[in-house]
This record gives structure tokens, C-alpha cells and sequence, in this order.
């Protein structure tokens, strides 16, 4: 199959999504309204690698060609996407597969290819970098599921109800702009600037306002303290971002707001939540979500080097390797550095 593989624009192919939604395993990511995002927010370019969308089961890897002055143009399956598993039958061959891609960069002049999927590589391979990923198959009773929780995860969520916190599931324009207020209070802590918001803007437009997700609040005193914004497509969901203010930490917003979206998605028949990607060095995060009871695994990046021909460990940009500098800066300042630099990551 090497360098067979048909290279298709899923905003130019008719019912991409109808024969994508009958793989079990596809998420938003490998869909087009997330394709859309990412074309109208950064001007990447779509190509997805497969056999055709008239062959069951195809093979499908989604690429979007990153052309940056700073960094180069590569390939990215995909960029600002937690995990794109390659949806491939049992009888290609991943080598095939990575085989396409590395001919087409070739050809295309790409510095690298970045690929979120360990199912194209072995154990020998070197990864640039490693996360921890996390996820939860849905319980068919929420109720039995929340009493086997720990008991300080139990504790929180009915803290926050004491409390008084409400939460709230919306798909307006107003839940997105408060959603990107918080999330820029939490960027700043952690001393990373926020996604532009013409982003969070097209994430509503192509993905919220079409039902395939939405934003949960948790409100304190009529004051939306904590936020998340969820994708589902298929079986599968995502709680993709999540942010809050640290002054009502105090109240538990945070607990109610994950037990509201597990027992939202488990009411409404989906089968998966992941809670995505996790730092290897942010112990606190890992700590609550193994509040409750997920699955986790590790997630490892590769990154081919088509000059060098071979795999190569990751150089993290800038903004990634200076939280202390980053955090002292005031939320408008951030703001435009993710304005300038976020296109360039990819």
C-alpha cells in the first residue's frame, strides 16, 4: 500500500462526517467541524490521508500541513488535538501508512511530521514527548458509579452543593466569551498565554452551535467560577478545556462541574470521556482526575525529522519553556502572544 494512500480535503468531501461517525473510535478530532477550526482560526492546510471514504473500513489519518516562519513547514496529526488515533483495519500496515506520509512530505518540502498515535510505531521507537492521557468508559448508573468514588472526590462535589454552586449547560456565544474570561485567569497562572479568542469563536460557530458540544458553568452567587468546553461525536466525548477562578477554589466548583459532565454524557448514551492530556510534571492535575477512577495511559508524540530520516526527541517552544516569565505578565500582554505565536506551534 506505500504511497498509495488517496490524500482528500474533508471540507470538500460530500458526507465526510456520516462516514466517519460509524467508526467506533472517531472523536471530533478526526471530523470536519474540527477540520474547519483549525483552517479558519490558523490558514493550516487539510490533508487527510486514506483509501476513500467509500471503503469500510478505511484507513484515515488526519494531517494538517503547518507553514510557519518560525518553525518551518511540517506536517501535524493534528495540531491542538490531545490524541488523533489513525483509523486503520487490522489488515494495513502501519509502516504503509507512515510511508505515505513521509513521500508526500518529501515531495511537499516538510522539515517534519509530527504523528499523536503510538499504533504507527513499536516500543523501539524514540518519542519526542510524553503525557499522561486519561479517560472514562461511561457507567450505565451514574449513581453507582459517583458511591465508588473516593470519599474526598465525594465529599467536594456535595462541598459545592452546600455551597450553593449551580452548573448550567449552554451552547450560547456568552458562555464562550465567560468561558474564555476564566481561561485566561488560568493560562496566566499556569504561564502559558491563551488561544486567541477568534478561536474559541470558531470552536462555537462550527462545533457548539452544530450540537456537537458545549459549555458547562459552574455559577457561584449568579458568577460563572468555573467552566469547561466538551466535544462529542459518535460514542466518544471529550472534556477538551477546562478553567477556573483559584478565589472560589474554596467552594469545589471544579468537582461538581466534572461529576455534571460524566453524569450529562452518561444520561445521553455516549460511551467514552476522555479527560485529555495531562503534563507528566503536573502532579496536582493527575492527582484529581485519579479522584475519579479513570483509565490512564501514556501518551507519546513523534516527531520525524525528513532531512535527518529518522525520529527525533522534541524542542519546546518558547512559550512552553518560560511559565515563570509568562505568569508576571498582565492578561493583555498574553493575550497578544497567543495572538502572534499560537499559528506557529501548531
Amino acid at each position: 500500500m506505500t504511497n498509495a494512500l488517496e490524500i482528500l480535503d474533508p471540507l470538500k468531501t460530500k458526507d465526510w462526517d456520516g462516514w466517519l461517525v460509524t467508526h467506533q473510535e472517531s472523536t471530533i478530532f478526526h471530523s470536519s467541524p474540527w477540520a474547519k477550526v483549525l483552517v479558519e482560526s490558523y490558514g493550516y492546510k487539510p490533508l487527510y490521508f486514506t483509501t476513500g471514504v467509500n471503503v469500510n473500513p478505511a484507513v484515515l489519518l488526519p494531517v494538517m500541513e503547518v507553514s510557519s516562519v518560525l518553525t518551518g513547514t511540517r506536517g501535524v496529526s493534528l495540531p491542538f488535538t490531545d490524541s488523533c488515533k489513525v483509523l486503520f483495519p487490522r489488515t494495513s500496515s502501519a509502516m504503509d501508512i507512515r510511508g505515505s506520509v513521509v513521500h508526500y512530505g518529501r515531495r511537499a518540502g516538510w522539515k517534519f511530521i509530527e504523528l499523536r498515535d503510538e499504533a504507527l510505531f513499536n516500543d523501539q521507537d524514540q518519542f519526542a514527548c510524553s503525557f499522561y492521557l486519561h479517560h472514562l468508559d461511561l457507567p450505565v448508573d451514574p449513581q453507582e458509579y459517583f458511591h465508588r468514588l473516593k470519599h474526598g472526590t465525594r465529599t467536594s462535589v456535595n462541598k459545592a452543593k452546600r455551597e450553593g454552586v449551580k452548573i448550567v449547560v449552554t451552547e450560547s456565544t456568552e458562555a464562550v466569551e465567560g468561558f474564555y474570561r476564566l481561561n485566561c485567569l488560568t493560562r496566566k497562572k499556569h504561564g502559558l498565554p491563551p488561544q486567541p479568542l477568534r478561536f474559541f469563536r470558531k470552536v462555537h460557530e462550527h462545533i457548539i452551535s452544530k450540537g456537537l458540544g458545549f459549555v458547562i458553568e459552574a455559577r457561584f452567587r449568579d458568577r460563572a467560577v468555573a467552566a469547561a468546553v466538551c466535544f462529542h461525536f459518535g460514542q466518544n466525548a471529550i472534556m477538551k478545556y477546562a478553567a477556573y477562578d483559584y478565589t472560589y477554589q474554596r467552594v469545589r466548583p471544579n468537582n461538581l462541574l466534572v461529576w455534571e459532565t460524566v453524569r450529562w454524557y452518561a444520561e445521553h448514551g455516549f460511551k467514552r470521556l476522555s479527560f485529555g492530556r495531562s503534563d507528566m510534571k503536573n502532579e496536582g492535575l493527575r492527582r484529581f482526575k485519579k479522584g475519579w477512577d479513570l483509565t490512564e495511559q501514556l501518551l507519546n508524540y513523534y516527531k520525524f525529522d525528513l532531512k535527518l530520516n529518522r525520529l527525533i526527541t522534541n524542542s519546546h517552544p518558547f512559550i512552553e519553556r518560560s511559565p515563570q516569565v509568562l505568569s508576571k505578565l498582565p492578561i493583555p500582554v498574553l493575550r497578544l502572544v497567543g495572538g502572534i505565536l499560537y499559528k506557529h506551534m501548531g
